[in-house]
């Protein structure tokens, strides 16, 4: 199996399918990987949300559904006393960055 063009064909579908689910991603493949708390996610969302060409309209937990559908993050629940969040996997953050370098246009703006 070749890894990137499994990521190839996952990104490029998840960017067709949710744009804001693909801009979150790439916002979280930049933090800690172990917990990123459902207060960071709302307030990425937000930012998201607040700029026309990257919203598609889906709250938070839609998005979350996407990335979770895809097996991109996973749930973590009372970590360190500090609530539910998602966990994302280091090799999908490393994957997330090596395709936004190769295809720049996929990125944020």
């Amino acid at each position: 199996i070749n890894i990137e063009k499994v990521e190839d064909r996952l990104f490029s579908m998840l960017i067709v399918q949710s744009p804001s689910a693909w801009c979150l991603l790439q916002c979280i493949s930049f933090l800690e990987p172990d917990f990123i708390g459902m207060d960071v996610l709302t307030a990425l969302h937000d930012m998201i949300r607040s700029d026309a060409s990257l919203s598609d309209g889906k709250d938070t937990h839609a998005l979350l559904n996407s990335l979770l559908h895809h097996s991109l993050v996973s749930i973590v629940e009372g970590h360190e006393q500090q609530g539910t969040g998602v966990r994302v996997h280091r090799l999908v953050q490393q994957g997330v960055q090596a395709y936004m370098k190769q295809r720049p246009s996929s990125n944020i703006p």
